[in-house]
C-alpha cells in the first residue's frame, strides 16, 4: 500500500517514518511512503501556500491551486512495482490498471476516525493524506478534490500531520505481513471480532450480532453500586446554571465554519458570494448557520 502525504512541513517525517514497524515495512516493501511538499507546486518566488481568509477572519488558510497540483503529480509517482507487491500478498485486492484510491482532508470538521474505518481503508492501493495548516485549508478541496474529511478528535491541533501519523499508524499494521505475527490483531483493542463477538454456541448471528455482557461478579456489582451512591451525592451538592449549562454542552459540539481563500474562482468552483459581498452581518449569519451545520 501507498501513502501519500501532503504537507507543507515536510522535514518532520522522515526519522517518524523509517522507525520501528513503519520502516522495516517499507524495507520489506510492503508499503511505501511519498512526502510531497505542497510547496513545490507554487508559482511565485517566495512559494506561498497560504492566504487571508474571504469575510475576514484571524490566521492564513491553505490555498486549493497547490494542493490541486500536488495531488495531480502522485499520478506520475507512483511504484508499480511495490503495488504489485502488495497484491501478491492479499488475495483479496483484485487485479486492476488502476489502485484503488482515497484522498481525505485531515479536518477538525470530519469525520471521526475509528478502527473500522481503518479496517476499511487498509483494503485500498493507496491513501493519500492532505495535512492542513494555519487556520486550515480551502474547502473547496474537501468539497471537490478530497474524498472525505477525517478527525482524529474533538480537538484543535496546530496541523494535520499528527493526525496523519495516526492514521497511517492504524492502516499500516493492518496491511498483510507488516506485523509479522498476524495473531497479534485477532484478539487486540476494538478489533471486528470483539467489536462483534458471536453467540451463545460460538455461530455468528447474522450482521454480526451484538456484544454478549457477562454477568458480573459480586465485587462488580457493589462497585457500581457505590460508585452510583457517590454520583447521586455529589449531584445533589452541585447547582447548575441552566443556561451555562446550555452554552457549555452547545460549544462542546460546535465545529468552525469553512474557510476559504484566493483565488475566487478555481476551475468553476466558486467561493460563496456572501464571503465577497463585504456585508459583514451576512457573513456573520453566513458563518453561524455554517457552524451549525457541521456540529455533530
Amino acid at each position: 500500500m501507498r501513502f501519500n502525504i501532503l504537507t507543507i512541513f515536510p522535514e518532520i517525517w522522515p526519522e517518524y517514518l523509517k522507525a520501528g514497524i513503519l520502516g522495516r515495512a517499507q524495507e520489506d516493501k510492503l508499503v511505501e511512503m511519498a512526502v510531497i511538499n505542497i510547496r513545490d507546486f507554487t508559482t511565485d518566488k517566495h512559494r506561498t501556500v497560504d492566504d487571508s481568509p474571504y469575510g475576514g477572519g484571524a490566521g492564513m488558510v491553505l490555498k486549493i491551486e497547490p494542493i490541486a497540483k500536488a495531488i495531480d503529480s502522485i499520478n506520475f509517482q507512483f511504484s508499480k512495482t511495490n503495488f504489485q507487491t502488495i497484491r501478491q500478498l492479499a488475495d483479496q485486492i483484485q487485479e486492476t490498471e488502476t489502485p484503488r484510491r482515497r484522498i481525505i482532508v485531515l479536518s477538525a470538521r470530519g469525520e471521526q476516525f475509528t478502527q473500522a474505518k481503518a479496517e476499511e481503508y487498509a483494503k485500498l492501493d493507496e491513501l493519500v493524506l492532505i495535512c492542513g495548516r494555519y487556520e486550515g485549508i480551502d474547502q473547496r478541496v474537501a468539497d471537490y478534490l478530497a474524498d472525505e474529511e477525517i478527525s482524529i478528535g474533538p480537538y484543535v491541533l496546530n496541523g494535520g500531520e499528527v493526525a496523519a501519523m495516526v492514521v497511517i499508524e492504524a492502516v499500516a499494521r493492518l496491511l498483510p505481513g507488516v506485523l509479522g505475527n498476524e495473531e497479534s490483531l485477532k484478539e487486540e483493542s476494538y478489533s471486528q471480532k470483539i467489536r462483534n463477538p458471536p453467540a451463545s454456541g460460538g455461530t455468528p448471528p447474522d450482521g454480526g450480532g451484538k456484544s454478549i455482557n457477562p454477568k458480573p461478579s459480586l465485587r462488580q456489582t457493589l462497585r457500581r453500586a457505590r460508585q452510583n451512591r457517590n454520583s447521586k451525592s455529589l449531584n445533589s451538592k452541585r447547582v447548575v446554571n441552566p443556561e451555562s449549562q446550555k452554552d457549555e454542552t452547545a460549544s462542546s459540539f460546535t465545529v468552525e465554519y469553512p474557510q476559504y481563500t484566493k483565488p475566487a474562482e478555481y476551475k468553476g468552483w466558486k467561493v460563496p458570494e456572501v464571503l465577497l459581498s463585504g456585508n459583514h452581518e451576512e457573513i456573520r449569519k453566513w458563518r453561524e448557520g455554517q457552524k451549525k451545520k457541521s456540529a455533530r
